[in-house]
């Protein structure tokens, strides 16, 4: 797992190191690791992020999305063993995480930036105002399609967030393809900017042959869309063994 091997590789240097005679330790590494996951904006007010932790169960969890809404006490529950917290962060986006590892003697806080290209986020987007959700089938995650719609356009005041699709292989239709992307763009960006950032995102993943379709109020307007929308492309995806 990459997230993992940022934490524990060889050469890793830590950020931050709570020796284990430490007063209250797992409070002080609780600390330390939110100061430093906040620093490195794994953790954004207001927003989720992914989290995985080691121990029972922790295969059989995978990532959670989950939220700040109260005192953080990860290092408490999250571990193999009691008072040896193993767990880490990582920001909605897929780009950087911030961890926590039991050492010997003492607790590690680690961050690292994943590979893929960064995006820098707009501090003008409301994210409570959601512009348009694009349906993707067939990328073999949501780091790597994160990566390719990050790269597809240069555009400012503009957020996304790659999710796994919830209903995904509950239906037929786009509906229920394995990934959701949301965006979210400034006020001050206009609607045909709107429409040429989302109609060059799904261009490029078209490109990529990704079954991939937008969801919003001017999803006629974007090229090549009304036809996937409408189901137009079922034969040619049928062909592919694609599903739609």
């Amino acid at each position: 797992m990459t997230a993992w091997k940022l934490l524990i590789g060889a050469g890793v240097t830590p950020d931050s190191v709570v020796p284990d005679d430490s007063p209250a330790l797992l409070n002080k590494v609780d600390e330390e690791w939110l100061e430093i996951a906040t620093r490195a904006r794994v953790i954004v007010a207001d927003r989720p992020f992914w989290i995985h932790f080691a121990g029972p169960g922790a295969r059989r969890q995978g990532w959670r999305k989950v939220m700040i809404t109260g005192p953080v006490q990860l290092a408490e529950h999250l571990g193999t063993y009691a008072g040896e917290p193993e767990f880490v962060a990582m920001d909605l986006g897929e780009r950087v995480v911030c961890g926590v590892t039991s050492e010997e003697d003492e607790t590690w806080i680690v961050s690292a930036r994943l590979d893929e290209p960064p995006l820098t986020v707009a501090e003008d987007v409301d994210l409570s105002e959601l512009d348009c959700k694009v349906f993707v089938h067939g990328a073999p995650g949501r780091a790597e399609l994160s990566a390719w719609i990050a790269g597809a356009v240069d555009a400012e005041g503009l957020e996304f967030f790659v999710d796994d699709n919830e209903e995904a292989g509950a239906g037929s239709g786009f509906l229920f393809f394995d990934h959701v992307c949301e965006f979210y763009f400034a006020p001050r960006v206009s609607l045909d900017d709107r429409i040429r950032t989302v109609s060059a995102i799904l261009a490029d993943l078209w490109r990529r042959s990704l079954s991939a379709v937008a969801a919003c109020d001017y999803e006629e307007r974007l090229l090549g869309n009304e036809e996937r929308l409408l189901g137009k492309e079922r034969s040619k995806q049928t062909e592919s063994s694609d599903p739609m």
